[in-house]
């Protein structure tokens, strides 16, 4: 994982997927960018609990798109985390199948 901006972190999953932790607000409140490939959950809450704390969770998940490498694991982690899953509403034919 690497800062690519101040409160901005980028997890590289299988070279050639990014996800991104945006720090908002106070400490500790962040969101998360797109949410890799199916099955990357487990990388992406690791990820997480490393860069913020054991336990934590974001305010929102944010996808870009509905691409399957930007949106694989959004349905896992929201219902992990019991957060909104957040996107324009053009892409929902896409994240709907």
């Amino acid at each position: 994982m690497k800062q690519v901006a101040h409160g901005v972190h980028q997890l590289s999953i299988q070279r050639f997927v990014n996800v991104y932790f945006v720090e908002v607000g106070l400490a500790g409140e962040w969101v998360l960018v797109d949410t890799g490939l199916p099955g990357s959950e487990k990388t992406i809450i690791e990820a997480a609990n490393q860069l913020f704390y054991p336990g934590t969770h974001p305010q929102a998940i944010l996808l870009t798109h509905g691409h399957m490498d930007h949106a694989g694991s959004a349905q896992a982690l929201a219902e992990h985390w019991k957060v909104p899953v957040l996107a324009h509403p053009l892409e929902l034919p896409f994240l709907r199948g």
